[in-house]
């Protein structure tokens, strides 16, 4: 229409907008240009509106790995970014970075995702991806000394556990032994250690760090062991229990768990099969048990 109507030229327009102007919106200002026209005058200017969105930004863990060593895995290993404009930087986003994903209480081996969170930006929006947690075996243990053997205890149903009695127990048999709900009064304690560590980065999720001694599992012994009363106080009796391997599958046929005496009963430990990590969910309460073999 304007080719036949007698005008030629441009129009132009303005903003005070620049690359480094944040999220919102700004006036674009209306120009007459070289509008020329014999019929027309371009006395009459409408401004626009320029609308500045968000950019995409992304925001990836780094991998991390360590050796098994029995500590539990806090932290991360930093994050990359994908996605600034105007050679900008980690440093204009706000929040503070933390992490989060089964890599933290991580200990036995294994791989655990390591999440990035608690950033945020005005100007970017921002997309998380997870990194890896690699835990490594550690080194093969020195060869000790088989000591010489004790006669065989075996459990009995007919031996409730007794109130009051020391919750580590242990028993060795020679002989096939099956295990029962119950632990004879007469089982001396095994030398069992247990140790609790609080998770800062997952405040709902406690590690319980349990040693045995070597001598106990050799030869495929049995062991048990009671969890600490402590680990429950914050969640009724009634509260309901589930135990299960770290990716939800079932315990493996030598160990169990007694709900109503919270106890872990071990028999005919395989070769290799320690350490071993559990998930006992209590309530709204996640512990998880780490099963390990301690050198003596």
């Amino acid at each position: 229409m304007l080719g036949t109507s007698g005008v030629s030229g441009s129009g132009n327009g303005s903003t005070t907008a620049t690359a480094g102007t944040g999220v919102g919106t700004a006036a674009i200002t209306a120009g007459v240009g070289t509008l020329t026209a014999s019929n027309y005058d371009f006395t009459t200017l409408t401004d626009g509106t320029l609308t500045i969105g968000k950019a995409p930004l992304s925001v990836t863990a780094n991998a991390d790995s360590k050796t098994y060593d029995g500590v539990a895995y806090v932290g991360g290993n930093g994050v990359s970014y994908s996605g600034f404009v105007n050679s900008e930087g980690g440093g204009v986003l706000g929040g503070t970075l933390s992490y989060g994903g089964t890599s933290q209480g991580a200990i036995v081996t294994g791989n655990y995702a390591i999440t990035p969170n608690g950033l945020s930006s005005g100007n970017y929006t921002l997309t998380f991806f997870d990194g890896t947690l690699t835990i490594n075996p550690g080194p093969t243990p020195t060869p000790t000394s088989v000591p010489t053997p004790r006669p065989p205890v075996v459990p009995s149903p007919s031996f409730p556990i007794p109130n009051g009695a020391p919750p580590l127990r242990e028993f060795v048999s020679s002989i096939p032994v099956t295990v029962t709900d119950s632990v004879p009064d007469a089982l001396p304690d095994g030398g069992i250690t247990i140790s609790r560590v609080q998770s800062p980065a997952e405040p709902n999720a406690e590690v319980i760090a349990v040693s045995v001694p070597n001598r106990i599992v050799a030869a495929g012994n049995g062991f048990a062991f009671a969890l600490p009363s402590e680990a429950f106080d914050d969640e009724p009796d009634n509260s309901v229990i589930s135990v299960s391997l770290p990716d939800g599958a079932a315990l493996p046929t030598w160990l169990r768990f007694v709900r109503k005496t919270r106890l872990f009963l071990a028999s005919a430990v395989p070769d290799g099969a320690l350490p071993v990590q559990v998930i006992v969910t209590v309530g709204k309460k996640r512990l998880v048990v780490v099963i390990s073999v301690r050198q003596e």
